[in-house]
């Protein structure tokens, strides 16, 4: 496992930068100078071999007495010893065939013929220079080079020019260049070094604290962290605390699960225990209504009547009360069949022609997969509770709509009631959770356990004293999608 910290990775990165950087500049230095260097020497050699091809050719016209080659050949051999002493090169000649001829220097020269080499890149170009591969740029310039001598546009002779020269101003010059680039990047690295260890620390620290926060993430009550810069930390906290929501909202819905589940385990018991002797305790009463009239005394029937009236009331009541429990503990055992939503929300309309419930169909044929016996149910239970809702003496205004939005199909139920209060909004949909004062409030639990076993949802949205709609949204089949 790799223990190196993020700080030092980021402290010898921001080193090594510098110092690549630094060889690098010394590297193109050095090359450029090089160049430099070579194209001066050339350039130089060039102007000298320049002036003396002049020279000799101004000592030939000076010599208007002689009239042939080999003549002319021969004065610049005598001459070679002044041309040498006035342009500082060594000078030698040789024919035209490459054969050596002569040279300025005094002392005894093993000097080769030369080879066909030259003789051919002589005829393509006149002249040219040469570097030997001894050639050292610290320490000298070592170049030849090779040229016509000619009179009247016909070639005499081959001229050969060796060119060793020191470099040393170049060379000293570029040591003076390296030196300062050397100072000035040692202040470079030590400012690098500082910047680094600053950043690292900025970052290194940053991290630390999104660390130190995400060990103490716990279920619920994450405070979210706050960055103010749109960096690559920040990206890091925004997806933290997308995060830390996703976790609390995912946190209360499984609570509200396990408070459903719980709900459903204690009505399944209690429906269980209310039905039981609710059978045996009706047969009871009824028996005891049916004997009513061996009693003579009419005072006694009577209130033996109104007993039995008031327990056979009290036992429908238990009965009712058992069977929503009983239904809100199973989860709904649906028959599921295709059918055309528009058409079921046509007949399920003609259903409530009595009241002032205004329908509005948008759409002509909306196919989907729902059990119209429970989803009826759904529907009434909503339209009940908007009928409930309207206070006395006011005109009812309820509508219920069916349109298509996307893949849904959405059924909106609004009203004109009384609204729902701000703090009841979150408890709408748990069980026992009623405002009206003969309510159980699991109609609508039910209702939404019935609409999520489809794969659709249910939302609201209220106002007080102004009304609410509900928005039931259940999924089309993909024959309709199509």
């Amino acid at each position: 496992m790799n223990k190196i910290s993020l700080r030092l990775k980021i402290l010898l990165s921001m080193i090594s930068l510098v110092l690549i950087s630094l060889i690098l500049m010394a590297t193109i230095t050095i090359y450029h100078f090089k160049n430099e260097n070579q194209r001066y020497h050339t350039q130089r050699l060039e102007r000298k071999e320049n002036k003396l091809l002049t020279h000799i050719n101004l000592i030939i016209a000076e010599n208007k007495d002689i009239n042939t080659d080999i003549d002319r050949i021969e004065l610049i051999e005598r001459k070679i010893q002044e041309l040498q002493v006035v342009h500082n090169l060594k000078i030698h000649i040789f024919k035209i065939n490459g054969e050596y001829l002569s040279s300025s220097s005094p002392e005894k020269q093993n000097i080769k013929n030369l080879d066909d080499s030259i003789l051919v890149k002589l005829n393509k170009k006149n002249f040219f220079i040469e570097e030997l591969e001894s050639y050292s740029f610290w320490k000298q310039a070592n170049l030849r080079s090779y040229s016509y001598i000619k009179y009247e546009g016909q070639n005499l002779l081959i001229l050969y020019l060796p060119y060793v020269e020191e470099n040393t101003i170049f060379r000293t010059e570029l040591e003076d260049l390296l030196v300062s680039y050397a100072q000035m990047y040692v202040f470079i690295l030590l400012g690098a070094i500082l910047f680094a260890f600053l950043v690292s620390r900025y970052i290194t620290l940053s991290l630390k604290k999104i660390g130190l926060k995400l060990n103490k993430t716990v279920l619920s009550s994450n405070k979210p962290l706050i960055w103010n810069s749109n960096d690559e930390i920040g990206q890091l906290v925004i997806a933290y605390n997308t995060m830390v929501g996703k976790l609390e909202e995912s946190t209360k819905q499984s609570l509200k699960n396990e408070r459903e589940n719980a709900w459903r385990e204690m009505a399944k018991q209690v429906a269980h225990e209310i039905k039981n002797p609710l059978t045996p305790m009706r047969l009871q009463v009824q028996l005891l209504e049916r004997n009513a009239h061996k009693f003579e005394n009419e005072d006694e029937r009577g209130r033996i009547l109104d007993f039995a009236k008031g327990m056979l009331l009290q036992i429908d009541t238990l009965t009712r009360i058992a069977s929503e429990f009983s239904s809100f503990a199973k989860m709904p055992n649906q028959q599921l069949k295709e059918i055309d939503f528009c058409d079921f929300a046509e007949r399920f309309s003609k259903l409530h022609t009595h009241s002032s419930i205004k329908f509005q169909i948008k759409d002509d044929k909306l196919l989907t997969m729902i059990d119209e016996k429970q989803f009826s149910r759904v529907l009434n239970n909503i339209i009940k509770n908007a009928e409930q809702s309207i206070p006395e003496g006011v005109n009812s205004d309820i509508r219920m709509t069916v349109e298509r939005e996307g893949e849904y199909i959405k059924t909106t139920i609004s009203d004109n009631g009384i609204g729902i209060k701000r703090e009841e909004e979150i408890k709408i949909f748990e069980p026992k959770f009623t405002t009206k004062t003969g309510g159980m409030g699991l109609g609508l639990g039910i209702s939404k356990n019935i609409i999520e076993s489809l794969g659709g949802k249910i939302d609201f949205e209220s106002e007080l004293n102004k009304g609410t709609i509900f928005y039931i949204f259940i999924p089309m089949t993909n024959q309709n999608i199509n």
